[in-house]
């Protein structure tokens, strides 16, 4: 029986009531990421940030090609809208959208350099998950363990956010230069010394640049999976790609991103900023046990993006009933699989 958007989102939160679960957003950024803003001051604004267009498009290919155009020849329309988007802060404001979407636990995710794992201090109560981010560029080899190790110590991070295209790197060390080659195989040895998880960026980015915004793609999903590439095998931590692996992409490859899951068991991916056909698509063909729900940054509606999951959810062919498909994707894949790495 399928369910109007109503009753959907009533089943979605009475289902978390009566099992007593925790629904978690495995990828939320509190503050911008990408240095339009400043992190150190701003108001604790209440108004609604009413889901965007291209939300309400779903991320199809028209929007994003539309998207694409205004970050080649408006940027500074981008620019205002990330600054309006991210005034709107505050540890309550944040925690107000998380209640109204029903989600107990946000991840917050930094990338230094632009966002440090600092800029979260205020947000220290149960209702957060932190990860870690290093900025490879400005590290030494030898300062790596003991920035992780730090982290894990003084900020409980349950995980390392890595961006290749904010950070500009190959995430198979072999593609880098030797310096940055030599960082990256560090990283991955300490967490997985560590046994903390690790979050890349997946897919195309739009960096702001000295003429606008520029394209980047080191992230792209054929850079972490091909013939010749196996550095994947070498990390014994889950990974989560983020946004399937494929924010920005038009007309993705579904079967590479299903092959991956196939080809390798410790890899998740998350539903920040896709369009919801991709997701039923993947999943249709290679099922619930690698997805986790998330968000992404502040110029997004978090209900917004709860519902259009569930929605998803509700419209894929699959053995378990809807209950377990939520459950799957907000609960037990990032708790149990993630987390916990089960």
């Amino acid at each position: 029986m399928n369910h109007n958007n109503t009753e959907l989102f009533n089943l979605y939160k009475n289902l978390k009531k009566d099992g007593g679960f925790k629904y978690y957003d495995t990828h939320t950024h509190p503050f911008d990421v990408l240095g339009i803003t400043d992190k150190t001051s701003g108001i604790n604004n209440k108004d609604e940030i009413k889901p965007s267009l291209l939300e309400k498009l779903k991320f199809n290919d028209l929007s994003l090609g539309v998207l694409d155009k205004i970050f080649r020849y408006l940027p500074r329309y981008i620019e205002n809208n990330v600054i309006k988007s991210f005034s709107q802060r505050g540890v309550s404001h944040f925690i107000e959208q998380m209640n109204e979407s029903g989600i107990d636990v946000s991840t917050l995710v930094p990338v230094s350099p632009f966002l440090e794992l600092e800029h979260l201090n205020e947000y220290a109560s149960e209702r957060f998950i932190k990860l870690g981010s290093i900025n490879i560029h400005s590290v030494t080899k030898e300062e790596i363990p003991v920035i992780i190790s730090n982290q894990i110590k003084t900020q409980g991070i349950r995980g390392i956010k890595l961006h290749p295209n904010i950070q500009r790197f190959y995430p198979n060390p072999a593609d880098n230069p030797k310096n940055i080659r030599e960082k990256l195989e560090i990283i991955y040895s300490t967490v997985n010394k560590e046994n903390i998880y690790i979050l890349f960026h997946g897919g195309i980015s739009y960096i702001k640049s000295s003429k606008g915004f520029e394209k980047v793609d080191y992230a792209d999903l054929k850079n972490f999976h091909s013939e010749n590439k196996e550095f994947l095998r070498e990390i014994k931590v889950p990974i989560v790609l983020a946004h399937l692996g494929i924010y920005n992409v038009i007309r993705p490859d579904i079967d590479l991103i299903g092959e991956i899951s196939t080809k390798y068991d410790n890899i998740f991916f998350d539903t920040a900023a896709v369009n919801q056909s991709h997701i039923i698509n993947y999943t249709k063909k290679y099922g619930l046990s690698r997805l986790v729900f998330g968000s992404d940054a502040k110029y997004f509606n978090m209900k917004y993006a709860v519902k259009t999951i569930i929605n998803a959810l509700q419209c894929i062919d699959s053995n378990l009933s809807l209950e377990e498909r939520i459950l799957t994707v907000f609960n037990k894949n990032y708790e149990l699989k993630i987390l916990r790495n089960k």
